[in-house]
C-alpha cells in the first residue's frame, strides 16, 4: 500500500497497531499532499480490517470499501462554501459536525468501528470546534475522530490537546522515486522528475504523473513566480492582489503558491553556489542560474524567508493582500531580464 511506503509517520503507529492501542482522536498535520488523507484512510481500515485491528490487509472487504470511499462507517467532512451574517467562507459548520457526531455516537453499521475524518479542520468554525469538544472529552469506544491539518497551530489548542498529534514530514526524494516505479509503473526517468517536483510530498509527485494538466498548471506557477520576481513593483503589487482575491476563494490554493516561491528560489540559492545536485524545478535550471546571477545571496535568503512568512501570517488570518504586498515589497529590485 503507498501509505506504508511513503509515511515515515506510520512508524509512530506501528507499537499502537500491534497492541491494538489506538487513540481515539488523531491529528495529522503537515504540508498538501504529503499523505495526511491517505494516513486517514489507512486509519479507518487498521480498526476495521477483517484481519484484525493492526496494519491493514488492503485485500478484505472492509479495506476495499473504505479505499474506494463506499464505507458506511467512515465518513469524510470536508469544508464547504457559506454565508454566516457576512461574507461568504470557507469553513467545516456546526452543522456538519453536528451530524457526524450523531453517527459517531451509533453503534458502526457495517464494520467495527466508526471513523470521522475532518478534512480542513484549520478551517472549522468557533462553533464547530466547540461542539467537537464534548466527544473529544467522552469518546465511544467504537468510534475514531482524525483531524486533518496543516499544522498543530492552526487547530484550536483545546481541540489538539485532546487528540495524539502526528506530523508527517517531507518524503525522501528517493523513496518517492522507487514508489513511482513500484506502485504507479513509471519510467525510471519520469519518476526521477516527478519526485524531484512533488517536494517531498508523494501526492503531489502521483498526481504530476498521472494528470498532464497538473504540469502545465505547475509550469504557469513557475512562470508567475518568475514574472513577479523581475517585474516593476506595479507589477508586484498587481501579483499580490490577484492572488490575494484567489485567497479569499481557495486557500491552499495560494499557499501552494506561496510554497513554490520558497522552493524557486531555493532552487536559485543553488545555482548562486554552483549546485546542481538537489535541486527541484530541474527543467527550470537556466532561468533560474540568470535569477541567482542578479541577485545576492542574502537576497535569496530573504526572499524564501519572507515566502515562509507570508504563509504564517496567513494562517494567522492577517490581512491576505497587505501581507502579499509587504512580501512583494521586500523582493530584491532585478534589472537584468532572466531567460525565457
Amino acid at each position: 500500500m503507498d501509505l506504508f511506503l511513503y509515511a515515515p509517520a506510520l512508524k509512530q503507529l506501528e507499537p499502537s497497531l500491534k497492541q491494538e492501542r489506538l487513540a481515539h482522536a488523531y491529528l495529522l498535520v503537515g504540508p498538501p499532499h504529503v499523505g495526511k488523507m491517505t494516513l486517514a484512510l489507512n486509519l479507518a481500515q487498521a480498526v476495521n480490517c477483517l484481519q484484525g485491528v493492526g496494519v491493514p490487509c488492503g485485500e478484505c472487504s472492509q479495506c476495499v470499501h473504505i479505499a474506494q470511499g463506499r464505507h458506511s462507517d467512515v465518513r469524510v467532512v470536508s469544508v464547504t462554501q457559506r454565508e454566516e451574517g457576512g461574507p461568504t467562507r470557507t469553513v467545516i459548520g456546526i452543522s456538519e459536525v453536528k451530524e457526524s457526531l450523531h453517527q459517531a455516537n451509533l453503534k458502526p453499521f457495517e464494520g467495527s468501528c466508526t471513523v470521522i475524518i475532518f478534512d480542513g479542520a484549520e478551517l472549522m468554525s468557533v462553533e464547530a470546534a466547540n461542539a467537537l469538544l464534548k466527544t473529544l472529552e467522552e469518546p465511544t469506544e467504537t468510534s475514531m475522530l482524525i483531524l486533518v491539518a496543516p499544522d498543530r497551530g492552526a487547530v484550536p489548542e483545546t481541540v489538539a490537546s485532546r487528540c495524539q498529534w502526528i506530523q508527517l514530514r517531507s518524503v525522501p526524494v528517493d523513496q518517492i522515486q522507487d514508489g513511482l516505479v513500484s506502485k504507479h509503473s513509471a519510467s525510471l526517468e519520469d519518476a526521477e522528475t516527478y519526485a524531484r517536483l512533488s517536494n517531498g510530498r508523494p501526492g503531489r509527485a502521483i498526481e504530476l504523473f498521472e494528470d498532464p494538466a497538473a504540469v502545465g498548471h505547475y509550469d504557469q506557477m513557475v512562470q508567475r513566480i518568475l514574472d513577479a520576481s523581475t517585474s516593476s513593483l506595479e507589477g508586484r503589487f498587481r501579483y499580490a492582489r490577484e492572488l490575494s482575491g484567489q485567497f479569499r476563494k481557495d486557500k491552499s490554493a495560494v499557499e501552494a503558491e506561496l510554497e513554490m516561491w520558497s522552493s524557486v528560489w531555493r532552487d536559485a540559492m543553488l545555482a548562486k553556489h554552483g549546485v546542481k545536485d538537489g535541486a527541484v524545478h530541474v527543467n527550470w535550471q537556466d532561468q533560474l542560474a540568470d535569477l541567482a546571477a542578479a541577485c545576492e545571496l542574502n537576497q535569496i535568503v530573504d526572499v524564501i524567508e519572507g515566502s515562509h512568512s507570508a504563509i504564517s501570517e496567513l494562517r494567522a488570518n492577517a490581512a491576505p493582500q497587505l501581507v502579499l504586498e509587504v512580501m512583494m515589497l521586500k523582493l530584491p529590485s532585478i534589472s537584468r531580464p532572466v531567460g525565457a
